[in-house]
């Protein structure tokens, strides 16, 4: 069994980005990934 996960995302909530956090969960299911680790600043 593999785990897909991206181990580091940013949304506007690391101020480096403008991306909506629901935009990344959204875009990432429609890929196939299992889960996201967000930046923490």
């Amino acid at each position: 069994m593999s785990i897909r996960i991206d181990l580091h995302c940013h949304t506007w909530f690391s101020r480096d980005s403008a991306s909506d956090p629901e935009d990344l969960i959204r875009n990432a299911k429609k890929n196939g990934l299992d889960g996201l680790s967000r930046n923490a600043e």
